[in-house]
This record gives structure tokens, sequence and C-alpha cells, in this order.
């Protein structure tokens, strides 16, 4: 049996430990998890990084005269700042190099000072910047980086592996299994409800 969300958490530790751009992250506050998909396909999203504060690291926020507030995650007493996000097995079934720069490209949103909120780029797209193709082209060459900073086989190989291959290998595939969370919306009198869906 492989934990997979397991697996990925360790990962995710050694890109942070080994690249600088990711060495702000403290990854103990990331919760890694996943959710099934319908189909096996590759085609559509493979992971999403979910931020657990507001710009600026703020835990609560108003939109349209409405007090929003983040909700509050915890992992074996330890407050969570980021929930990332895995769909399987569509995720597995990318190549290694492409996994890599999925995890970069989640990790990279991951603002810099660590603080619960998104990077912010200026302009209107503040999530990827100006040109899409750019910052996926820096995704790539930061998981290339990342690959020839000679991670230990023990800790990727399974990451070269597809969905099938896993069951191959290791029977069972398991992990964390997570929702997103939703957004606490704070009434007037200071009472609070879930976001509906």
């Amino acid at each position: 049996m492989l934990d997979y969300t397991a697996k990925m958490r360790e990962v995710i530790a050694d890109i942070c430990r080994r690249h600088a751009a990711f060495q702000h992250i403290g990854t103990d506050r990331i919760l890694v998890g996943y959710s099934q998909t319908r189909r096996p396909t590759k085609h559509g999203t493979h992971a999403t990084l979910m931020p657990l504060r507001f710009e600026g690291g703020a835990a609560e926020t108003t939109r349209d005269g409405v007090q929003w507030r983040m909700p509050s995650v915890t992992a074996e007493g330890v407050q969570m700042l980021y929930v990332l996000h895995l769909f399987l097995p569509r995720f597995c079934n990318l190549s290694l190099e492409e996994k890599l720069t999925t995890l970069c490209h989640e990790l990279y949103h991951i603002n810099p000072e660590f603080n619960g909120d998104l990077r912010r780029f200026p302009g209107r797209n503040w999530q990827h910047g100006s040109l899409r193709k750019r910052y996926d082209e820096l995704m790539r060459s930061l998981a290339e980086k990342y690959l020839a900073s000679g991670p230990p086989e023990e800790l990727i190989s399974f990451l070269k592996l597809d969905f099938d291959g896993l069951r191959g290998k290791y029977g069972n595939i398991c992990g964390l299994r997570i929702r997103r969370p939703h957004l606490i919306r704070v009434s007037a009198n200071g009472a609070t409800h879930p976001q509906q869906q």
C-alpha cells in the first residue's frame, strides 16, 4: 500500500530544501490532500493551492459590505496556512517532469512572506503575471533545476509511475482525502455561517 499524500509531502519538503525559490516555505503548515476524479484522463485540473488567509495575511476581509472569515484548518495541532489539493488519478498520469512542474506551479503561488496569502503580481493578472506563458516557462525551468540537483531516486521513483503502475507495484493507493474548505460569512451580530455552495 502507498500513502500517496505522505510521499508527496516528502517530495515537497525536498523541493523546498533544495530550491532557493521555495526556501521561504514552511512545509509543516501546508496540508496536502487529494480528491478522486471521475475519469483517469490527463486533461483537466491536476492540483490546486488554497490560501487560508486573505490579502496581506488577514484572517478576515470585507467584500461588498459582507465580512468573511477564513476557516481554521489544523493538522496534528498545527494551524495550516495553505491546502495543496491533488486530483487523482489525473495527477498520477502526468510524466515525472509534468508532475514536478505542477508542484512548482502551485508552490510558487505561496506568498514570499509565507503569511497564508498568495503571491501577488502587479496588474490585472495578479496570480500569474502579465504573461501566463512566461509563468509556465519559469515553472518548467524550476522543475528542471530541481531534477538537476539530484534528488534521491528512492524519494521520486514513485513519481515515474502512472496510476496503473502504482497499483501494480504497491496495491492500494491511499492518502489524506480532503474537501475544499469554505469561507465563513460573519454576520453583523458576530455569528458565523459557512459559505453556501
